[in-house]
């Protein structure tokens, strides 16, 4: 992150500070664990002063906050302050020892501030309304030191006091004021250098951990990692904190067995400083290791894991029993991993201790309450308890609807779980419910005020929206139509702004108002995507990157694309005079990690679109570099080849070679996965099956409905060009099976063709069918209408009329989809009549200028659909 960059150069201080630097780094873990009792200190401190009486002072003593020093410390300065007493009248400001004493004395006032942290320390677990009130107070008391000391930010004690109300700020979750704080104490804190860096690196990488850019604090972390002139061993406490930071970033990312290799250092870095592990320590092992347990189904792992937790727990209510919030994070820990092993009372159990302590400590405001709220409703849905869920859907929503830290993406995916929670609850469930009108106005301006409203994703947020508002008009029926037709007319906009702002960019498909949820079996690979091999080789010298065109290999003549050479600064393994060996080996360990990471950074971002990987290398950096990769980029490698070559041109073609066989291996594999998964569903006793369709018939249905997401199409099928090019029609990838294994023969043989869906579509075919049962009254030769423009009774072939009636009208593609989305949203709103409906509408195109031709044709086809309720001056 650019930001982080700049301030870290700083880092590297001047040759004559590198050993003070040092020396003051390496005393960090002393001063962070040594605490005195406040009455030995200030008894000290008043004896020193005591003492001093009659004598010269040092000008910075009675600025020293004697409570953040040691013991030890006090006792140095008592010692010296006795000297300078001996001296008598010859105690001038000139005499030696007591320019050593006034230095000693601005040393340890830095010091003093440096450690600062009593605001932080504060628990801020009194309930919301006091928590607030203790917040207010600090600010306060620094807004008063500031105007007391003077010199602003360049003083010591002020820039130790901002440092330690970002503490504060963390604490409550206000990360607006704590970014604005850790902003404007940067440049200060780069002239200072050191520990002061180290500092105030760790608390912006928090606030980076607490809004989610969990990158950018990965990135500030691995710079501290990098730049600290210590190792593991010289400072295995501060060590802990760092890996144990990291680990939780990483884990944050998806990248579970890298979390794990992390928490693994943490743990030998926190025994070497403790001597064993505490609860803390234990509360991380025990979540990694069931996570990663989890993912693996290694169940019997996954229960040791657990164990782990639940000690940790027990741990934490004996040596911490005030410290309720970290006790209900534990909690929540441990329910979590009762859930996923689908012991629900026990998880209920952990559940609900989490939330009311959360509740009682910091208030239904804050948004470690909302993400309690969230896991308390994916308890309920797990056993298809929707309306007992909505409650605490609700709650996370007005928190997520007001915090700092706005995350449109989260956001999307908690409307989507509101609205499917809402579909699935008995039909009066929502009227038992309180509005979430309020948290929907409070999330749109929140999204305002900070810039993020012109986006697509925001485009899509309200389109869950204004699905919740179709739910909301059980509740106020009077306020469906005007709060529908405004986030209808905020869609148009963000679409519009966005295909502004990129011409070539297609607009966002959004989904259609049907029960929404995530698909676990439908998300297989397509073998639609781009068909290029990532070639990579690399030594200690340096790495090339190459892409192998889908053809490279197959065709004469077609080349390999050389796209990036990454050079290495890797020290040699012959050492200098003076340096230790140790110290020599550390730095070339960090220069090797430092050439990893840029070659998988390069790489990452070269590779972002390829179907595979090929790694060559010689000796072992080719197996570092894959611990480096991203956990996507990492699963796309498709072989490992060994090189007695450099990393060069020609090692990228001798490596280029082994493509052809790696393509071929890739899409066995691809395909078999697919299927594999295909017949999984289809032999399921569950809903999965519903995930998924097959036959003519009802595939050619469901890609009309735009519902499938992945075709699957046997590869000798006698209309192969014509369902490939009907899936990329409607917007599907398309995956081709050739009968190489059993299951893949078997669906050649049975299924020809299938798909994976978005969502499920038999109950709204098995409507349709019975539907077309039905014969139609009118006489469709009787018609006033021309017959190009006569549409079954069908909303789903209506809609398509007036999108593609609209661009006739000179309205561009991307307004008229938006527009259609709109209609289509009224006119499936089931709690209002058809005259309302179509009122609205009728009145929905009429305030965006349609032409009254249109609207003519619009009234007369929406009557076949809705019915005969219409009077012929309905729309006039």
């Amino acid at each position: 992150m650019a930001f982080c960059r700049v301030w870290s150069t700083t880092l590297f201080r001047p040759a004559s500070q590198v050993a003070p630097f040092r020396r003051c780094v390496l005393k960090w873990p002393q001063w962070s664990g040594q605490k005195s009792s406040l009455s030995s200190v200030s008894s000290a401190t008043e004896i020193a002063i005591k003492h001093s009486a009659g004598s010269v002072l040092a000008p910075d003593m009675k600025e020293i906050n004697w409570d953040a020093l040691s013991k030890d410390d006090v006792e140095l300065f008592q010692s010296l302050q006795a000297v300078v007493e001996s001296l008598g009248d010859e105690a001038t400001a000139d005499h030696p020892m007591v320019e050593v004493r006034d230095k000693l004395a601005t040393a340890f006032r830095d010091k003093a501030a440096l450690l600062k942290r009593n605001w932080t320390d504060e628990m801020f677990q009194e309930g919301e309304e006091m928590n607030e009130e203790k917040v207010a107070e600090i600010e306060a008391a620094m807004a008063s030191d500031l105007g007391r000391s003077g010199g602003g930010l360049h003083n010591g004690q002020n820039l130790g006091n901002a440092l330690d109300l970002v503490g504060v700020y963390m604490k409550n979750y206000k990360l607006d004021k704590a970014d604005a704080v850790l902003s404007r104490c940067g440049p200060f804190v780069s002239q200072r250098g050191g520990v002061w860096m180290i500092k105030w690196l760790n608390h912006v990488s928090t606030v980076r951990m607490k809004q989610s850019r969990h990158m950018e604090a990965l990135e500030m972390l691995y710079e501290l990692e990098l730049y600290s002139p210590y190792n593991a061993d010289e400072a295995p406490e501060f060590f802990a904190t760092l890996y144990r930071n990291q680990a939780w970033a990483l884990k944050a990312l998806g990248r579970i067995e890298e979390a794990a290799i992390y928490f693994s250092r943490m743990a030998t870095a926190s025994q070497n400083a403790k001597g064993n592990l505490d609860w803390f320590d234990k509360w991380d092992l025990g979540k990694i290791t069931a996570a990663q347990a989890f993912k693996e189904g290694n169940m019997e792992e996954f229960f040791r894991g657990r164990e782990v937790v639940e000690e940790a727990l027990q741990l934490h209510m004996q040596q911490e029993p005030d410290d309720l919030v970290m006790r209900a994070k534990v909690h929540d820990s441990l329910a979590e991993c009762y859930l996923v092993a689908e012991e629900y009372p026990k998880a209920e159990e952990h559940y609900s201790a989490a939330y009311k302590l959360l509740e009682q400590t910091v208030g239904r405001q804050s948004p470690l309450f909302g993400k309690q709220a969230r896991h308390a409703a994916n308890l309920q849905i797990s056993q298809g308890c929707y309306a007992e869920a909505l409650p605490f859907l609700g709650e996370a929503l007005a928190v997520e609807a007001s915090k700092d830290a706005v995350n449109i993406s989260e956001l999307i995916e908690l409307a989507g779980v509101i609205v499917n929670a809402q579909q699935r609850s008995p039909p009066d469930t929502m009227a038992k419910l309180s509005s979430n009108n309020s948290a929907l106005k409070r999330l749109q301006q929140n999204v305002k005020d900070r810039g993020l409203d012109g986006s697509k994703d925001y485009a899509i947020l309200c389109h869950k929206m204004s699905l919740l508002y179709l739910h909301e008009g059980q509740v106020d029926p009077d306020a469906l139509r005007t709060r529908c037709n405004k986030m209808h007319d905020v869609i148009i906009r963000s679409i519009l702004l966005k295909k502004n702002a990129n011409n070539n960019q297609t607009p966002p498909v959004l989904p259609p108002p049907f029960p929404e949820k995530m698909a676990v079996h439908g998300s297989g690979p397509s073998a639609d995507v781009a068909s290029e091999f990532g070639v990579l080789v690399i030594d200690g010298g340096e790495a090339s990157l190459a892409i192998a065109p889908p053809n490279y290999g197959q065709l004469p003549g077609v080349p390999l694309h050389k796209v990036a050479r990454v050079q290495s600064n890797i020290a040699s393994r012959t050492r200098r005079g003076g340096q230790s060996a140790a110290r020599f080996s550390r730095t070339r360990q960090l220069e090797e990690l430092e050439f990893l990471r840029k070659v998988a950074a390069r790489a990452a971002e070269e590779f972002s679109s390829v179907q595979g990987l090929v790694l060559g290398g010689c000796a072992n950096m080719k197996h570092k570099l894959v611990a480096q990769l991203p956990p996507l980029l990492r699963r796309r490698i498709s072989c490992i080849v060994s090189l007695s070559c450099s990393a060069n041109w020609i090692g990228l073609q001798k490596a280029a070679s082994k493509v052809s066989v790696a393509r071929k291996q890739h899409v066995q594999r691809l395909e078999g996965d697919v299927v594999d998964e295909f017949m999984k569903c289809a032999e399921a006793s569950d809903t999965s099956y519903e995930w998924i369709c097959y036959g003519e018939a009802e595939t050619e249905q469901a890609l009309d409905m735009g519902a499938v997401k992945l075709l699957l199409i046997c590869d000798d099928h006698k209309n192969l060009q014509k369902w490939t090019k009907m899936a990329s029609s409607c917007g599907s990838d398309t995956t081709r099976i050739q009968a190489t294994s059993d299951s893949s023969a078997m669906f050649c043989r049975g299924y020809k063709i299938g798909a994976f869906l978005r969502w499920p579509v038999k109950p709204l075919l098995e409507d349709i069918q019975d539907m077309d049962g039905i014969e139609d009254p009118e006489d469709p030769e009787n018609s006033d209408s021309e017959a190009s423009t006569v549409a079954p009774a069908s909303l789903e072939n209506t809609l398509p009329w007036l999108r593609d009636a609209l661009q006739q009208a000179g309205y561009d593609e991307t307004s008229a989809e938006a527009l259609t989305i709109g209609v289509e949203i009224v006119l499936s709103c089931d709690i209002r009549t058809p005259e309302e409906r179509f009122s609205d509408a009728l009145e929905l195109l009429q305030g965006q200028d349609v032409p009254p031709e249109v609207l003519e044709e619009f009234c007369l086809l929406v009557g076949d659909v809705l019915g005969d309720a219409f009077s012929d001056d309905s729309w006039d």
